[in-house]
Order: structure tokens, then C-alpha cells, then sequence
């Protein structure tokens, strides 16, 4: 089982990547700072890769092993809902994967943020409350 301590540490780093993404806040500022933006877009990538790596290796084949339907099922649909999360998210990133793009579309690009950061932030607040605590028992 991965260490829990491992992948709450990875949603805190991004967390923290959306955070930053978030203080750019205007068109303006999308447009005055579009490659440093690509960067952190890069690193964020990197790690929602990473993490779901881990969990698809880790969390998903113990939870789904486990005597207890109630939990086999949470584990499923979280499965389920975070191959779509990762779907609109690999496709922003697709988008937006370079300076210019990000550049020649300022207020879309803001406006997707702002949609993708909220759903990845409330799907790792789901994880935290609901899903770790049933990998940590079922050590």
C-alpha cells in the first residue's frame, strides 16, 4: 500500500501549483506572463501524473480487494470519476500546452482555469475525507 503521508504531501503540491496559477487573474496578466505560466501548466502535469500513478498502482487494486461493498464501490466511482477528470484536464493542457497558445487566448484560458482548478481542488478534498481513510484501515 503507498505510504498515505506520500500522496496527501503530492495534493499539496498541487494545491499549491493551482494556487499559483491563480494569481494570475486577468487577461493582462495571462498575456504579460503566458511562458512562466506554460512552466507551472508543465509541472502541474507532472504531477497529476505522478500521483495518479501512485494511486492507480496502490490506492484503486487494494480498495477494490477489500471484503466490504460499501468501500469497493467508493473506490470505483471515484476510479470512474477521476478517468473523466483527467480526460478534461489532459485536454486543457492540451490547449494551452504552449506560451503562444496561452497567450493568443488570455480570457478563455482563465475561465478554464478557474473551472478545471476548482474540480481538481473538490475531487483531492473528496480523496482526503473520503477515500484515504478507507486506504489507511484497509491496511
Amino acid at each position: 500500500m503507498a505510504d498515505i503521508s506520500n500522496l496527501t504531501r503530492q495534493h499539496k503540491d498541487i494545491v499549491e501549483l493551482l494556487d499559483k496559477l491563480d494569481a494570475y487573474s486577468t487577461p493582462q496578466q495571462v498575456e504579460k506572463n503566458a511562458f512562466a505560466i506554460s512552466l507551472l501548466l508543465g509541472q502541474l502535469s507532472g504531477k497529476i501524473n505522478i500521483h495518479l500513478s501512485n494511486e492507480d498502482r496502490f490506492v484503486y487494486p487494494r480498495l477494490l480487494k477489500v471484503n466490504e461493498a460499501q468501500t469497493r464501490q467508493l473506490s470505483q466511482q471515484f476510479s470512474r470519476e477521476m478517468g473523466g477528470l483527467v480526460t478534461v484536464f489532459n485536454n486543457f493542457k492540451g490547449k494551452y500546452l504552449s506560451s503562444v497558445k496561452i497567450n493568443a487566448n488570455a480570457p478563455a484560458f482563465l475561465t478554464e482555469l478557474k473551472e478545471i482548478a476548482a474540480a481538481i481542488k473538490e475531487r483531492i478534498n473528496k480523496e482526503e475525507l473520503l477515500l484515504y481513510p478507507l486506504a489507511s484501515a484497509a491496511n
